[in-house]
């Protein structure tokens, strides 16, 4: 139901700007509006519901009204001016809203209505803005991308540690900053789409603390307890996580990891850091949860504080000790040999993790800005593997491989930003980083493995390799970046680098006698001992043009690639190759919401030290390596088509893109098969490589309910070689995802999704496979006190070639009660109810037909309690 109308005043002036606010007498819901230029306002309201309206504008006394329509009314209002001198009304006056240039503020006594509790709570009544389950906040749906307390980055700057812990009772004002910039000098010499929410405390509530304790425990000796606490003054803020669980939960997680380096404002600022901390070594074993058995103890502190003014010092340490064990079992075809194999695996991992970093902010001069960053990660880890593969051809091969793997790397980053003039600055970046990998391991087999390449002395039923890889690497890289606005609508970007990359690369594989001997397998064509050397030296030009509808830049780099390699005592290979790539990224706004662009960039891979390593090394029970000093860089061409369209206050949004990277050859696996044992070597093949794909993603926005399409279709043509043998590969994949959202404040809350993926793959074998998932969330806020939620999910694989198919479901129960008024919550988590014992997936490619079950936790339940603070 709609209610608009104009203000006046009793003198018949409009008053433009005035404020009108409604607030739901018996319910949550709460609604703001400010007048145009003609007075004119409009309120959304909930049909035959009772409201407060409360009308203000600077200088005249306030009017309230109460209203319940049941269709859309219009209703004017006329204000008195305040007989209070103006000096008075100043003084006292605080406007709801006050706009500012980039920056809006919303004075909160304005939205509040008594239940508040955290800073979710008040954002949540500000029009425009949304907050979700986590604490992700949207502004107009645009997603904010750094929060600050009095101005000031609040700890990594990613809002939900923010918005769901920040104690509703210590807030004043709640700032939003469009076009928000880190580096203010920056703000009117480059575009920024970035959004930053700014909260302003009570000036005596300077200093606060929160956080969270806990333990639980329950069935199959179940324990959990967890700390998870906070301080936050002025000058210092202090986090601090430590915890130990045995339940399959892990105390730190992957997202407590990505939050620690900026949350998911790191993958709107810079998305290739983002995706880097997931795919790290250590951000994949946090996202483990395929044991069977698990125990985490963790221990995490993150720290800011400001030194002076002028210096910020900022730091954080994270330890993990994780012990688990797992378990799967695998059903392999190999179609060119025409063999099964049943593989069983059996490991067990004991591993100590951590991360320490330490960064300093500098700012010389407010046109003159430094920032310095040191990063240490280690890893220390045994484990064990027992593997057992089963063929028709051949006795069972039993395989039991131990490992002592020690990992760490040092990196120091330097970032220097200045403005030269009101028209230009610069970014100087350099990066130091030395890394050491030495993982030790010892095979022992029942049977002699690859008799034809390797001589054993030893007993062939009890046979054992001892192999050592050993890899050291340093990096130094330096870039400049000059920026010149030399017009209204026009810049330019001159570059330079240089980077040059340092790597030692050792292997050995040895046969170790139960003397305690050890003979080298050097002679069979194994162990490496490879320098490799890479320097690359670059320079190129960006220029830009802008204006209201078009955004063009268009520019190249030519890089220099000099790089060497040397395995023992054969010839230095040497290498230089000079190459130009050209980018051009286009960019048009159409009449209302609509927007086009085109992306063209191209990029160079080089091989690195592992694919150049000329001689064999053991790399599992049946397969062999060995690199290729000879391999070629890979030229890579990639365009992406984007639209946009649609707004959520139009009740719709749209985004599809279509992407193509081709290249005219690539470093490909050629692998030799004796049974199902395969020796890989790299080469460079000169044959067309190319990937296309389409994604799509429609948003249809009612006022409780998100309904959510997203297709998909990717087709990729490419070459391998088995046997020597040249086989043409072509994968085609396409399907959709449909799912529904709800949003109720008491009702039950629904978040579903349904999914298939379709699945083609053409080469030596012909298969055509189909994924099938679904997953329901229900969570129901029962009453203030209690919380229910549910998380259901059911997956299926079929292979539509042989008819063979999979399945497997999930079901996870949670509820949590707290008493009114009390800090005390109580838990209760039933996790894999119906006992499933393992995941099932599938795996297709053109030597082999995998389907994989992993073992997985057993049915859980368990009961714990914490207190807030």
């Amino acid at each position: 139901m709609k209610q608009s109308g104009v203000i006046n005043s009793n003198e018949g002036e409009v008053l433009a700007t005035a404020t009108i606010i409604a607030k739901a007498i018996d319910a949550k819901d709460f609604k703001f509006t400010s007048a145009d230029l003609d007075g004119k306002y409009q309120l959304q309201l909930i049909t035959s519901m009772d409201y407060e309206v409360t009308i203000r504008s600077l200088g005249y006394v306030t009017l309230s009204d109460t209203v319940n329509f049941s269709k859309d009314s219009i209703k004017n209002y006329i204000l008195e001016k305040s007989k209070e001198s103006l000096d008075s009304i100043l003084v006292k006056a605080r406007a709801p809203v006050l706009q500012k240039g980039d920056t809006t503020a919303y004075r909160v006594e304005y939205f509040l209505t008594g239940n508040e509790r955290k800073a979710r709570d008040i954002l949540e009544k500000i029009p425009g803005i949304e907050v979700d389950g986590r604490g992700n906040v949207q502004v107009n749906g645009k997603d904010v991308t750094t929060l600050m307390v009095d101005g000031k980055i609040f700890f990594s700057g990613d809002e939900k540690l923010g918005v769901n812990n920040i104690p509703s009772d210590v807030i004043d004002e709640i700032e939003i900053i469009q076009n928000y910039d880190p580096i203010p000098f920056m703000k009117n010499l480059r575009d920024s789409e970035q959004i930053a929410l700014n909260i302003k405390l009570k000036e005596d509530k300077q200093n606060f603390f929160f956080g969270e304790i806990g333990a639980g425990g329950g069935y199959e000796n179940i324990y959990t307890a967890h700390a998870n606490l906070f301080y936050y003054s002025k000058k210092l803020g202090v986090n601090f996580i430590s915890g130990a669980s045995n339940d399959g939960q892990r105390i730190f997680t992957l997202q407590d990891y990505i939050d620690f380096e900026g949350g998911s404002s790191l993958l709107l600022t810079d998305a290739k850091a983002y995706f880097a901390l997931q795919n790290s070594s250590f951000g994949n074993y946090l996202n483990r949860d395929d044991f069977i058995e698990n125990r985490n103890i963790v221990g995490a502190f993150n720290a800011v504080s400001e030194i002076t003014p002028r210096s910020t010092l900022s730091a954080y340490s994270v330890w993990l000790d994780d012990r688990s064990r797992f378990n799967s079992t695998s059903n392999r075809f190999y179609p060119q040999q025409e063999l099964e194999e049943n593989l069983e695996t059996n490991s067990g991992v004991d591993a100590l993790l951590g991360l320490t970093k330490l960064k300093w902010q500098y700012r010389k001069t407010l046109k003159n800005y430094w920032d310095f960053t040191g990063l240490l990660r280690t890893a220390f880890s045994d484990s064990n593997d027992e593997l057992s593969s089963v063929t028709t051809n051949r006795d069972n091969r039993f395989t039991n491989r131990t490992s002592d793997l020690v990992d760490y790397s040092l990196e120091f980053n330097a970032i220097h930003n200045a403005q030269w003039s009101e028209k230009s600055y610069i970014t100087w970046e350099t990066k130091l980083k030395t890394s050491n990998n030495d993982d030790s391991s010892i095979y022992n087999f029942n049977q002699p493995v690859f008799s034809e390449i390797l001589n054993f002395t030893g007993d062939p039923n009890d046979l054992l390799v001892d192999q050592n890889r050993d890899s050291e690497n340093v990096t130094i890289a330096s870039t400049l970046d000059y920026f010149w606005n030399y017009g209204r609508r026009s810049q330019l970007n001159p570059r330079i680098n240089i980077e040059h990359n340092s790597d030692n690369y050792q292997t050995l594989d040895q046969e170790l006698l139960r003397s305690g001997r050890g003979i080298s397998f050097k002679d069979d064509g194994f162990n490496n001992d490879l320098k490799y050397r890479l320097t690359t030296y670059g320079a190129g030009l960006d220029h830009t043009f802008k204006n209201e509808v078009h955004n063009l830049t268009f520019g190249f780099m030519v890089n220099q690639y000099d790089y060497t390699s040397r395995n023992f005592e054969n010839p230095t290979i040497s290498t230089k190759t000079l190459k130009f790539l050209p980018a051009i990224d286009y960019s048009l706004s159409l009449l209302g919401t609509q927007k086009i662009s085109l992306d063209y960039n191209t990029s160079v891979s080089l091989p690195n030290s592992v694919a150049l390593a000329n001689r064999f090394r053991l790399t599992g029970y049946n397969s062999i390596f060995r690199g290729n000093p000879n391999l070629d860089e890979k030229y890579i061409h990639n365009a992406r088509l984007y639209y946009s369209t649609g707004a959520r206050s139009l009740g719709y949004l749209f985004n599809g893109s279509i992407s193509l990277n081709s290249s005219n050859g690539a470093i490909r696996a050629s692998r030799e098969f004796e049974d199902i044992d395969q020796i890989t070597t790299y080469i460079f093949l000169r044959e067309p490589n190319s990937n296309l794909g389409f994604n799509a993603s429609y948003l249809h926005l009612e006022r409780n309910w998100r309904f959510g399409l997203n297709p998909n279709y990717r087709i990729s043509s490419s070459s391998d070689v088995i046997n020597n043998e040249i086989v043409d590969l072509k994968v085609v994949g396409y399907g959709y995802r449909i799912s529904a959202i709800s949003s109720y404040k008491n009702l039950l809350n629904v978040n579903a999704s349904f999914r298939q993926q379709f699945n083609n793959y053409d080469g030596f074998n012909n298969n055509r496979f189909t994924n099938t998932s679904l997953a329901i969330n229900l969570s129901h806020d029962i009453s203030d006190n209690w919380i229910l939620s549910s998380d259901f999910s059911q997956t299926y694989f079929k292979n539509n070639t042989t008819g063979d198919s999979r399945q497997f479901g999930l079901l996870d129960i949670s509820g949590e009660y707290k008493p009114s008024g009390s800090s005390w919550i109580f838990n209760m988590n039933l996790r894999n109810i119906f006992d499933v014992d393992s995941r099932s997936d599938s795996s297709v490619s053109d030597f082999i037909i995998s389907q994989k079950n992993t073992f997985i936790l057993p049915f859980r339940a368990s009961l714990g309690i914490s207190y807030t603070l």
